[in-house]
């Protein structure tokens, strides 16, 4: 099965770490069926923790992937290839936490709606 990706991935976003603070990032939408949500952070300076959670109205899917690691052409077999900091598969609910290395790009991917779902997602550095 393959999910359609926005064109031009207009939904990355590029979230930084400013100075020494922690990463905050809050954001709600509307996730289609057959569309992928991405979210590209900026690698922390050190080592980190980061808590991803989600919610939505219906079964959505989610996984946490070094941003380089991002499969392309993307495919969910593709997907499934890489080496992800946390994953989560069809539920409405999620609260994953990821080790992320120092100065590496990570990136959020939600996908695998079934019907047209409103969803919550909630980004932070511990």
């Amino acid at each position: 099965m393959r999910l359609s990706v926005l064109v031009g991935l207009s939904w990355i976003v590029m979230v930084g770490l400013v100075g020494c603070g922690k990463l905050k990032y809050d954001r709600t939408e509307t996730l289609q069926p057959g569309d992928m949500k991405t979210y590209t952070i900026d690698g922390p300076s050190s080592q980190q923790v980061v808590r991803v959670k989600l919610k939505a109205d219906e079964e959505v899917s989610v996984a946490v992937i070094p941003a380089r690691d991002f499969p392309t052409p993307f495919s969910l077999e593709n997907l499934e290839k890489v080496k992800a900091y946390a994953t989560k598969a069809n539920a409405k609910e999620f609260d994953l936490e990821a080790t992320i290395p120092a100065k590496v790009d990570f990136m959020v991917l939600v996908y695998g709606a079934k019907k047209s779902t409103p969803i919550t997602l909630n980004i932070q550095g511990k």
